[in-house]
């Protein structure tokens, strides 16, 4: 048998080598086996270097040894790991296999082949590269690459209504007297990691003393 062929004695024939398999002499012998984790996506292949890591799975330099893609990469079976594009990742526990598998980030979406920012008063909270079709409530904004309803915020001119979960569900107009509504969120320097700035609310203007949140009673002089 030539070489990538192996010798089946049942049927006193040469067959080639399986996809996970090799054979790099001539001679009527078995083909030799891939190194685990593995494979040749070719039949009939004739050498070790013919065995390249699976789909999925790169060659670790120290270790020699195929380990699986982390996330935000993809390994297209040539034993090579490669980034995903700008502002996508791969799906956590599903090791990317080419770059199809690198999908848009959160608060991104796919135009032009490449992963963009949502635009201003559109969110996207998911992984995908679907278009952001989430709005902010009316009389709301948010920055380019908004990701949740979180990132929404109120115009000046309005101010922020929330619902149980402490979400933005309404900018309601800033009709008070001695009241005005700067929009956006207060200007907070120290928070904790994740925890969002909240919402600002109506403030009095001068010479005025705010008594609730939409109400405020002109100062006196005694």
């Amino acid at each position: 048998c030539s070489s990538g062929y192996g010798f089946n004695a049942a049927k006193d024939t040469c067959v080639a080598c399986t996809e996970r398999q090799y054979k790099d002499a001539v001679g009527n012998v078995l083909c030799s086996q891939c190194p685990e984790n593995h494979e040749t996506r070719i039949l009939g292949a004739t050498s070790l270097a013919d065995c390249f890591c699976e789909l999925g799975m790169y060659k670790d330099s120290n270790s020699d040894l195929c380990l699986l893609c982390p996330r935000g990469f993809f390994c297209p079976g040539t034993n090579d790991i490669e980034s995903c594009p700008p502002n996508s990742t791969t799906v956590e526990g599903s090791p990317g296999k080419n770059a199809t598998d690198c999908l848009c980030q959160p608060g991104h979406f796919k135009l032009d082949g490449e992963c963009q920012p949502c635009p201003r008063r559109f969110y996207k909270d998911g992984l995908g590269d679907e278009s952001c079709s989430r709005s902010c409530p009316p009389n709301a904004d948010s920055n380019p690459g908004a990701a949740s309803i979180g990132d929404c915020f109120c115009q000046a001119g309005t101010h922020a209504l929330l619902n149980q979960d402490s979400q933005l569900s309404e900018c309601k107009p800033c009709s008070y007297e001695g009241l005005v509504c700067p929009g956006g969120f207060e200007n907070i320097s120290e928070l904790s990691a994740g925890v969002p700035p909240p919402h600002a609310q109506p403030v009095a203007l001068q010479g005025f003393y705010q008594t609730a949140l939409d109400f405020a009673v002109e100062c006196t002089i005694v």
